[in-house]
């Protein structure tokens, strides 16, 4: 959706266009529940640490008492390192799924352009349908309140051109209209 048009005036944080944006909701939504489901991952490792631990401790006072064999405490310290990293690896997947999530947050915000400056829509390189990606531009907007023009004149202008003189740019990326006419403000040829 195009929001504004070349020569429009906008402000800084005004929306420009809206991407379309329907898969990355689904991306977004998709990820948020990841973000849950590992959530709850991390809740059974840490549960199953906390069973494995207290079991753990009291077979090695068993077998500092020599009172198990030491295939069952192997058993048992077996568990609970695999209670262990179960937790490091939860934790870990939380971690890749918030990531994930908030990309996937960020890539929702960013299908909305909006102006970084106040100004005015110089260019627009897009149009309702176009493929667009973040290498490509979709919109100049420049700030016009002072501008600096550097320009050409034909050999039989310049033989009328006076200093002090006022004058009247045309832009040709606008149909050729009269976009400013220095004449009735400070503008003079130097």
């Amino acid at each position: 959706q195009m929001l504004v048009k070349v020569g429009d005036r906008v402000t800084a944080g005004q929306g420009l266009a809206v991407v379309e944006h329907r898969e990355i909701e689904w991306q977004n939504r998709q990820a948020g529940a990841q973000a849950q489901a590992a959530a709850a991952a991390l809740d059974q490792a840490r549960a199953n640490f906390e069973a494995a631990e207290p079991q753990y401790r009291r077979f090695q006072a068993l077998k500092r008492d020599s009172t198990v064999s030491e295939a069952e405490f192997e058993r048992v310290q077996t568990g609970f390192r695999a209670a262990q990293a179960g937790m490091r690896a939860a934790e870990a997947q939380v971690a890749l799924t918030r990531a994930a999530a908030g990309l996937a947050g960020e890539a929702l915000r960013n299908s909305r352009i909006t102006s970084p400056i106040a100004g005015t829509v110089t260019r627009r390189t897009a149009d309702v349908g176009t493929q667009v990606s973040p290498m490509q531009p979709m919109f100049q907007v420049q700030d016009v309140v002072t501008l600096k023009l550097e320009g050409t004149v034909s050999a039989e202008e310049f033989a009328r051109l006076r200093v002090g003189q006022g004058v009247r740019i045309r832009i040709d990326d606008l149909g050729g209209a009269v976009f400013i006419d220095l004449r009735d403000r400070t503008g003079i040829v130097q």
